[in-house]
């Protein structure tokens, strides 16, 4: 039986044989989408369902993480967990060490492991920051530093640097006006002698 927006309750096909379903106003093909008022109803106790389940599933504050039925404080950044609480104890938080580090409050057992780079700075609150090395341009910036870098172009003979490269930058190269000539990587073309 359908719920009919309102209406009385009709029956489907099989419920009664003198009557058919389309002449009622209810689906006759049950693998077909519902009707609007019958979608409307599904909607409903869907959306009421998710709210009490996130309001279930929510019961730990912001500062808080949920490990076995229990809201834990969690670590500040720059530790992790080395103990969970217990309805005796908080959450006991360690540094971290090595290459690792934690760059928010945490309920975690590990540290995160450092991006291993060349150029970079190591903190126990945030990932290393690499830079590009001398001679090489960043082909990938990351928050602030740089995940991938590419060797400055060369400017062959009969070419001169126009512009140099920078760490954000390749190198600009620029053919030798006629009758001029530039040895590898030259900032400037000499003039031919006659």
């Amino acid at each position: 039986m359908f719920l009919d927006c309102g209406r009385k309750p009709v029956q489907t096909q099989g419920e009664h044989a003198n009557s058919t379903p389309t002449e009622q106003g209810s689906n006759p093909h049950p693998l077909l989408p519902p009707r609007p008022c019958e979608a409307a109803v599904l909607l409903k106790f869907l959306i009421s369902f998710f709210i009490i389940t996130y309001d279930l599933c929510s019961g730990c504050d912001r500062a808080e993480y949920e490990i076995k039925g229990e809201c834990c404080p969690m670590c500040p950044p720059g530790t992790r967990v080395y103990k969970h609480c217990t309805r005796n104890s908080s959450t006991s938080c360690v540094p971290c060490i090595g290459p690792t580090f934690t760059d928010k409050p945490n309920g975690l057992i590990h540290c995160f492991p450092c991006t291993v780079c060349d150029k970079g700075e190591i903190s126990s609150t945030s990932d290393t920051v690499c830079g590009a090395l001398e001679g090489n341009y960043c082909i990938d910036p990351y928050e602030g530093g740089c995940r991938a870098a590419q060797k400055h172009t060369t400017c062959k003979p009969g070419y001169f640097i126009k512009h140099p490269g920078t760490d954000s930058t390749d190198a600009v190269c620029e053919k030798c006006p006629e009758n001029s000539y530039s040895v590898e990587s030259s900032t400037s073309c000499t003039p031919h002698t006659q």
